[in-house]
């Protein structure tokens, strides 16, 4: 049986730069949930959607914040460097996303040519504003289709982040990356 000891030295400034990185993945990762389970195929066996995820934003997603010299690092999400999902078919091509109100309606190029792409790929669409509920509207229209319109909430009445990724369950019964896009961060809409 191991015997339990303490760490000599439990807070050493390497340890609170990777628990302040922790903390900051952490505190943003989770109220996307839904749309990482879907978005994140993993094809390791030991490996959750989510553990990817996470390990993914540490290590491509943060920028630490300047902090007076002997306070605890203070790190935040860099928001266009977010991936909600990432996969092998095409991304989405966006010509245009236009909110009018709480529609935000978009215009997509198919991109048919890659042969891992399907004409019912349906494009996802994710609206984040700080502080409020992230909403997901998970079919906005199929990639042949090329247009499609996402409604928010009433309550979303300031610019939200938009992100837009392709998913297909229609393609396999074993999740992988062959089902899924990398998101595409349009900005504030």
């Amino acid at each position: 049986m191991r015997k339990f000891t303490k760490a000599k030295d439990a807070n050493t400034p390497k340890q609170q730069v990777q628990r302040a990185r922790m903390r900051a993945v952490n505190k943003f990762l989770p109220q996307f949930r839904e749309v990482i389970r879907i978005g994140y195929q993993t094809s390791y066996d030991k490996m959750t959607a989510y553990g990817e995820a996470v390990q993914f934003h540490l290590f491509n997603a943060l920028q630490q914040v300047p902090t007076q010299e002997g306070e605890t690092p203070l790190f935040e999400i860099i928001l266009d460097k977010v991936q909600l999902s990432r996969g092998s078919i095409d991304s989405p091509y966006i010509y245009s996303s236009i909110r009018t109100g709480q529609e935000i309606e978009f215009t997509w190029n198919d991109n048919l040519g890659y042969i891992a792409n399907r004409y019912y790929d349906v494009l996802m669409t994710v609206a984040y504003i700080p502080g409020k509920k992230v909403q997901v509207e998970y079919n906005t229209g199929t990639r042949r289709s090329g247009t499609g319109k996402m409604t928010l909430p009433s309550d979303y009445t300031e610019p939200a982040h938009v992100w837009v990724l392709y998913h297909n369950n229609e393609k396999g019964t074993r999740p992988n990356k062959d089902h899924i896009s990398h998101s595409v961060y349009l900005g504030v809409l």
